[in-house]
């Protein structure tokens, strides 16, 4: 979770399913390259990920 924090990502919810955790979460796309690589590393190779389009929201700052 606190990857997908670092990267300007906002937890939704977590839920067990089997011997899995699935965390629900948004996040912006353009923070997103290279998260497979960081997740990977974490859990030594275990973990993937899957994303789909949500929305388009005005860029902040």
């Amino acid at each position: 979770m606190s990857l997908v924090s670092q990267r300007g990502g906002l937890i939704q919810g977590s839920e067990t399913k089997n011997v899995s955790e699935v965390i629900h979460a948004q996040a912006p796309l353009a923070t997103m390259f290279g998260f497979t690589t960081s997740l990977r590393s974490v859990s030594q190779g275990r973990a993937s990920f899957s994303m789909e389009f949500s929305h388009f929201e005005p860029k902040r700052g």
